[in-house]
């Protein structure tokens, strides 16, 4: 019986997006940023399972979507009527080969582990991309993927 064994084979930019719409302008507040967070999974080949087991090579993308508005008065949030300031989208994937993985193992390795790994180089690039835009860097603080990935199931429970 061979181990369940997973490898990464690669790790791309599939996708960078970067709207400045007041040029260098300086800020007298952080603006508010509105973060987006979307998760596509796409199998490479058609999945081989046998006994209970899963071969299959996926591609994981993980995009964020920024939009920067200014702070209201005295620091209140952001309304979606204020102008936006900048928009930044980063589309980032990585290609992972699953070898005999449990069936059971397979949705939560794509959908919590694969994007914890791909997630530094996305902030990485969405903040040097805003400070190429001579704007001070978007600031990501790390993303919960197994709050997501559990949201994500409670939505998909029949009522």
């Amino acid at each position: 019986m061979s181990q369940p064994m997973i490898t990464q084979t690669g790790q791309y930019l599939k996708d960078l997006s970067f709207e400045n719409f007041l040029g260098n302008t300086q800020f007298n507040t952080m603006p508010g940023v509105d973060l987006n967070v979307d998760l596509g999974v796409r199998p490479q080949q058609e999945p081989v399972i046998a006994d209970g087991k899963v071969t299959c090579e996926y591609e994981v993308i993980l995009t964020i979507r920024a939009a920067a508005r200014p702070m209201g008065k005295d620091g209140a949030p952001p309304t979606d009527e204020d102008k936006i300031l900048f928009m930044a989208e980063v589309a980032y994937a990585g290609r992972y080969q699953l070898t005999d993985v449990p069936q059971a193992e397979v949705e939560p390795f794509l959908l919590i582990e694969a994007p914890r790994l791909l997630f530094p180089f996305v902030r990485q690039i969405a903040a040097d991309a805003v400070m190429q835009g001579g704007l001070p860097p978007l600031l990501m603080a790390p993303i919960d993927f197994v709050q997501l990935y559990q949201q994500r199931k409670a939505q998909q429970k029949p009522n």
